[in-house]
């Protein structure tokens, strides 16, 4: 399982966890082979920057991002522009 962790200035950091063990800032090169499906999850989509990048690094690493699914979407930062090419599913929208 990776976790993805936005942090300030905006850069996205990566959590691997494995058997309850957290290793901070490792590489995605290496986690995921090429042309693996990845579904990324997400607490919330506000403007949509935090999944744009994190979507990017794991095409970088050769993944094929499926799909995005998020708890809450804010529609009113219309984070959903920054993601158009993907599929979105959202459980909630305010």
């Amino acid at each position: 399982m990776i976790f993805a962790v936005a942090s300030k200035p905006a850069r996205t950091k990566f959590l691997i966890r494995t058997q309850w063990r957290h290793r901070p800032k490792v590489p995605l090169n290496g986690l995921i082979e090429n042309g693996q499906k990845i579904l990324i999850i997400d607490d919330l989509l506000a403007t949509g920057g935090t999944l744009a990048a994190t979507a990017r690094l794991v095409e970088m690493a050769g993944g094929i991002v499926s799909g995005i699914a998020v708890v809450i979407e804010l529609l009113f930062l219309d984070g959903r522009t920054k993601l158009s090419e993907y599929e979105i599913d959202s459980l909630i929208q305010y």
